[in-house]
């Protein structure tokens, strides 16, 4: 941002330095200024390791990222944002990562809140996309049921997981 004064939320240094100490994160790693993973052994390990594992499934069915973890606001967080080649669909991922299904499968943890908040963000981020909006756009889900360092943990995707306004 040479020469330019920078909006205050944008990604100018002094901004995304606030961010990070609001939210928690521990530091920094390669040169896109990617968060660096969550402890190992917690919960939260297990959730990001999930999520890249569902990252790398879809990918090989050759989806495009648009965005990770993207935030509007304290609830509403899309975990995968991605795009769908043929036909070209804008879909919105939630990732549900469990070390088993003893509790059940994890796809049952979207309840009608989560759906709600999942809902609102993906409405958000279409609409910023402004005249460059999809005309289709759905959600699905991803279940990872494996523990860090899995050779072959089971992912399922459930394509069309609920509509906008269900929930």
């Amino acid at each position: 941002m040479i020469g330019k004064t920078a909006k205050p939320g944008s990604n100018d240094w002094k901004s995304v330095l606030g961010r990070m100490k609001r939210w928690g994160v521990r530091k920094w790693y390669g040169w896109r200024g990617i968060p660096a993973p969550p402890e190992k052994g917690t919960t939260r390990y297990t959730g990001w390791w999930g999520e890249r594992e569902a990252e790398r499934f879809l990918r090989r069915k050759g989806w495009k990222v648009l965005g990770r973890n993207v935030r509007f606001g304290a609830r509403m967080e899309l975990d995968l944002v991605m795009r769908q080649p043929a036909p070209p669909v804008l879909v919105f991922v939630e990732v549900k990562t469990r070390r088993g299904e003893e509790w059940g499968r994890p796809a049952d943890a979207v309840d009608a809140g989560k759906r709600r908040a999942v809902g609102r963000a993906g409405m958000k981020y279409w609409k910023s996309l402004g005249a460059r909006r999809p005309r289709h756009w759905r959600f699905d889900v991803v279940e990872v049921v494996g523990e860090p360092g899995d050779q072959a943990p089971v992912v399922r995707h459930i394509e069309a997981a609920w509509t906008w306004g269900e929930g």
